[in-house]
């Protein structure tokens, strides 16, 4: 039986969704691989259940295609049909002709072992994507027509200006944005969020945590946090932040482990508002961590596997590492050259601009690695 947990509707979606839903894109692995570790992440999902987390969100994509494969094991047949919802996402690749969206949306119900699904979000749209918006969305509205989605969306890593033309130009049932309170300004994330109340529009949060990043904060940051935050952790008052805006119905968070899952259970079963403590040390915090920035990686994994073998998510993990916690420079040194083999640094990029066509966060990631590689050089021959 479910556990009540903090729900809210909407005027486009009257569904009691739970305010926490469950991103699968970071569940627990086999070592070496993308292939979901079953017998950690079932127990996983039969919590969320219990704790009324009943919206999962995967796509066609993630763990190279486990994800879906492990919901349609993980749900159908253990649970009833309509006690849980299920949200997945039309790839990139699968656009171009009908014919490739009706093969793709197949494989996804085939996996998922389902006749429809709750929500369908054409993923990670960008300009680069608005000459398909109108097969897309005719393919999205016929499949609604038919039964086989019940509500349909998009998610969007782009600017405000070309959210405005998506939401003007297309009539969607809600929309989900990247949105943290590092990025309410700095990533224009706020502007979108008004874009969307102006038009009756439910906002889904995604990287809520900015890709983990605000769970561990800088120390000056923490220092500040620390003065407001009492038993509540960093992470937790991330999602504090967002519970409070309006139109926002449901955040999600990749939880890979149960300490994790059981945190967030906690986070929002909590019904206390913000403090102006808390408000007043997140916006002083904010101006922190805009001085420590390097590159915005959220660890989406989205530009691997790199075609020349470079290993780009833990190249720009341990830059920000060192300039967010300002770490030894022994430490880090040794990370870049002895973790990281010949072949998978900064210096072995190839400049062949595939990462860049993925990046949801619109790095330069060439440019990137050639600063990074560098900088750690340099650092290696001060030494």
């Amino acid at each position: 039986m479910l556990i009540p947990m903090l729900t809210r509707k909407s005027k486009n979606i009257p569904l009691e969704l739970p305010r926490l839903g469950y991103g699968m894109m970071r569940l627990p692995t086999l070592e070496g691989s993308k292939i979901i570790d079953r017998e950690k992440a079932l127990p996983l999902v039969d919590r969320a259940m219990e704790a009324g987390i009943n919206y999962f969100d995967t796509a066609y994509t993630y763990h190279g295609g486990d994800s879906e494969v492990f919901l349609g094991e993980a749900l159908p047949g253990r649970y009833e049909r309509d006690s849980y919802y299920l949200a997945t996402k039309m790839p990139g690749s699968g656009l171009g002709s009908r014919e490739k969206m009706e093969a793709t949306f197949a494989q996804q119900m085939e996996r998922l072992k389902t006749d429809y699904v709750d929500f369908y979000l054409l993923h990670a749209a960008t300009r680069e994507k608005f000459p398909y918006l109108d097969e897309v969305h005719e393919y999205f509205c016929e499949l609604k027509t038919s039964g086989k989605i019940r509500y349909m969306g998009f998610s969007f890593h782009d600017w405000p200006e070309n959210l405005e033309f998506m939401v003007d130009n297309y009539s969607w049932d809600f929309v989900m944005i990247q949105h943290n309170y590092v990025e309410d300004k700095s990533g224009r994330s706020g502007e979108m969020v008004e874009i969307l109340k102006a038009r009756g529009l439910p906002v889904f949060i995604m990287e809520p945590t900015r890709g983990g990043y605000l769970v561990n904060p800088p120390y000056e940051a923490a220092s500040l946090l620390d003065e407001v935050r009492g038993d509540r952790s960093y992470a937790s008052l991330a999602f504090r932040w967002l519970k409070e805006i309006d139109n926002v119905q449901l955040i999600l968070s990749g939880m890979t482990t149960r300490e994790i899952l059981e945190e967030n259970i906690a986070t929002f079963e909590d019904e206390t508002p913000q403090s102006e403590g808390e408000k007043a040390a997140i916006e002083k915090a904010v101006a922190l961590f805009e001085e420590k920035n390097a590159v915005p990686c959220t660890d989406c994994r989205y530009c691997m596997p790199c075609p020349f073998g470079v290993q780009i998510p833990k190249i720009f993990e341990i830059y920000n590492w060192k300039k967010v916690h300002d770490e030894k420079t022994f430490r880090v040194i040794r990370s870049y050259f002895s973790f990281l083999k010949d072949g998978e640094r900064g210096s072995d990029c190839q400049n062949c601009g595939a990462c860049v066509k993925e990046c949801p966060q619109r790095i330069a990631i060439p440019e990137e690695l050639e600063k990074i590689d560098r900088f750690f050089v340099e650092l290696r021959d001060e030494g």
